[in-house]
């Protein structure tokens, strides 16, 4: 195995996190790869002390950073950062992850052997509580009123979900695809922002017979915390997150699915979504919640239809583009 890897971070003013995913990335046993970071519109102050802060991992390292003046938000960023990719392999990895060792030994060496792969993702577990699972495949049905989710999700990791298998979606915290697979699907549609660009990407590449595999023989750590039934009105309790989730859900199903998958998508999980939101709005006395769920009902609607229609959306990715960067800084 010689193949160069282009191991791709996004940072928005997280500095520490990208530092200490570098520092994960000095053990691996794999030789030949670079990184490459976008620094996503962080503020001078913030991006100048990440090119200092990287120097403490030369020459070990082969880093590239490139600078965004603008905040990009994940898809963005990320293909601003394939563009300047030369690996034959590519890996989508957050900047708020760490990595086993034979982190990518084991895994491009199973790609190499199975060139019908378009995506994989590793098994995920969570940072803080490393024997409890994040991700373990996903499952992805528009006639389900979960619509989509995470096998394994914060579920003790007693090795229930140590089985490859082809998945709904590779996860786009540790993402692996071939450069040609990217050649051939083009890079991730922009006018998500972020939340749900990669289950678009999978989506494409799974269109054009490729597959999509949850790949546990290796796993990754996400600083993210544990989603139980105590904090689960906390998940995506943000206008930032209800807004782009709710919008881009919308605008993946109408770009992708039947007819009647659409109907019964609105019918069965957007309008039960909706009525949640719309009563929590009401009982937590936050109307902009409400606010937010309409115009993402609205946006996701014109914007998938013409995402199906093959139709420029430039106009809108700018006024929607205005719009979400109001909100809070982000965190993918």
């Amino acid at each position: 195995m010689n193949k160069l890897v282009s191991i791709l971070l996004v940072n928005f003013n997280n500095n520490q996190y990208t530092i200490d995913c570098l520092k994960s990335l000095m053990k691996i046993l794999y030789q030949n790869f670079e990184i490459i970071i976008t620094d996503n519109g962080s503020t001078r102050a913030n991006f100048i002390k990440l090119k200092n802060d990287i120097k403490q991992f030369s020459p070990k390292l082969n880093i590239k950073l490139i600078r965004s003046n603008i905040k990009l938000y994940f898809a963005g960023g990320t293909n601003k950062a394939i563009k300047e990719a030369k690996g034959e392999y590519i890996c989508l990895l957050n900047n708020d992850t760490e990595v086993e060792p034979d982190f990518l030994d084991i895994v491009i060496n199973y790609l190499e052997l199975n060139k019908d792969i378009g995506m994989l993702c590793p098994k995920i577990l969570y940072y803080k509580k490393p024997n409890y699972i994040w991700y373990a495949g996903a499952y992805l049905n528009p006639r389900s009123i979960y619509f989509t989710y995470h096998y394994g999700l914060s579920q003790k990791d007693n090795g229930q979900f140590d089985q490859i298998k082809e998945t709904s979606y590779a996860n786009g915290a540790a993402l692996f695809i071939r450069k040609d697979v990217i050649q051939k699907i083009g890079l991730l549609d922009e006018i998500f922002f972020m939340y749900a660009e990669e289950v678009d990407w999978n989506y494409r590449a799974k269109a054009m017979g490729y597959k999509l595999i949850y790949f546990p023989k290796t796993q990754i750590y996400h600083k993210i915390d544990l989603v139980s039934k105590e904090n689960r009105l906390g998940f995506r309790r943000n206008y930032f997150q209800i807004y782009l989730y709710t919008r881009n859900m919308i605008i993946f199903t109408i770009k992708h699915f039947s007819l009647i998958n659409i109907i019964l998508f609105f019918l069965i999980y957007q309008f039960r979504k909706t009525i949640f939101e719309i009563l929590y709005s009401i009982f937590q006395n936050k109307y902009n919640f409400f606010i937010a769920n309409i115009r993402a009902l609205l946006m996701g609607s014109l914007i998938g239809f013409k995402r199906r229609t093959h139709r420029r959306c430039h106009r809108l990715m700018i006024k929607e583009y205005r719009y979400i960067n109001q909100f809070q800084t982000y965190r993918k």
